[in-house]
Order: structure tokens, then C-alpha cells, then sequence
């Protein structure tokens, strides 16, 4: 019973100009015009947004200039810091990669994602470990911030006059302390935290 009725509802009747099906036909066209215009729209709009970026990147390099020229030794000191942020991250992975379960994840990965990077950039070398390349970039950083950053080094040297700059007192030994124990850890060697004060010291 239920199929004769439809198999009557899909032959088109004689007193319709339209068969049956139009509507769904016609639904299924407009949905695909909505989705070709939304994606051309929208690859529009990132377009147009990523200009806006590397236009209003200007007017924020010159700013950050004027603040370099006008605060040297706060500039130096963010500089360090963003080192230090990125050694504190290394230290903590390497510390992460004790866990049992975390090495079991990271050899999952290895198996699915490092394998596919390689494929899709064609590098004959099958045995690059990306999780050790990219942890490589703590030591890295760990060494240009002690190379360029810390003690004589000449840009360090702004770092004098800290104190006098900022005009207001302020602590650094804590977050110093947690910082010499991260590079100790990516480099191996002990490296204290009046190795990575500003010159002017860790508190004013």
C-alpha cells in the first residue's frame, strides 16, 4: 500500500506544471549558492583582514620604536622575558615527557603527524623526530638570551638603569629564581638567577 503511494508521488502528474521533485531540486540549488557565496564571502573577508594586518603593522613597529628609544632598559628586560617564557615552556616539556602516558602520546603522534609532515615535504630523511627538533628551540633560545641577554652583552647594558627608568620598586627574585631553574634544566648546567638579573638587580 505504501509503496504504490509513492511510486505514485514520484510520477508527475498530469495537472502539474512541475514535477514532484522541483521543490527538493530546488532547495538543494539554493543551498549550494548560500555555500559557494558564504565560502567566496568569507575568503573575502580574511583577505581583506590579513591586509589590515600588515597595514596597521606599521603604525605598532613605530610605535614600539618610540617606547625602545623612550624605555631602552624596559625594552631589554621584555626582550629577556620573552626568552625566559619560552625556556620555563621547554623545561616543563621535558619534564611532561617522564610520564608514561605522555610518551605513549607522543609516539601515537609521531606515528600519524611527523610521518604525514614528512610525506607532504618530501624529505627523504624517515627519521626526523619533530618533538625533538621543536624541544631543541628551549636550548636554543636558552643560549641566545645568555649570549645576548644577560651579563656584558651590549644591549644588556641598558638594563643599568632599570631602576631609574621604571621609578617605581618592584621584586624580580621570584620570578628570576623559577627562571634560572628552567635554564638549568634545558642546558644541563647550573645557571643562577644573578646571571639573569638586569644590572641594575632583581629588586629597586
Amino acid at each position: 500500500m505504501h509503496t504504490a503511494v509513492f511510486r505514485r508521488y514520484l510520477q508527475p502528474s498530469r495537472t502539474l506544471r512541475w514535477h514532484p521533485w522541483a521543490p527538493l531540486v530546488a532547495a538543494g540549488i539554493l543551498v549550494a549558492f548560500v555555500f559557494a557565496f558564504g565560502a567566496s564571502w568569507g575568503f573575502a573577508v580574511a583577505k581583506r583582514m590579513s591586509n589590515e594586518e600588515w597595514i596597521t603593522a606599521y603604525p605598532w613597529t613605530f610605535t614600539r620604536a618610540q617606547i625602545e628609544a623612550m624605555r631602552p632598559a624596559r625594552a631589554a628586560l621584555d626582550a629577556a622575558r620573552a626568552f625566559d617564557a619560552a625556556v620555563i615552556a621547554g623545561a616543563r616539556k621535558a619534564r611532561d615527557e617522564k610520564a608514561l602516558l605522555y610518551r605513549w602520546r607522543v609516539v601515537v603522534e609521531h606515528r600519524i603527524f611527523d610521518q604525514a609532515w614528512l610525506d607532504r615535504r618530501r624529505n627523504p630523511n624517515r627519521n626526523v623526530d619533530l618533538h625533538a627538533m621543536f624541544g631543541d628551540n628551549a636550548r636554543r633560545a636558552a643560549e641566545y638570551r645568555l649570549d645576548n641577554l644577560a651579563g656584558n652583552a651590549p644591549y644588556w647594558k641598558r638594563t643599568a638603569n632599570l631602576c631609574e627608568e621604571m621609578n617605581a620598586r618592584f621584586d624580580m627574585n621570584d620570578e628570576l629564581s623559577r627562571a634560572a631553574a628552567a635554564y638549568t634544566a634545558v642546558l644541563g648546567r647550573t645557571i643562577t638567577a644573578e646571571q639573569l638579573a638586569p644590572l641594575s638587580g632583581a629588586k629597586c
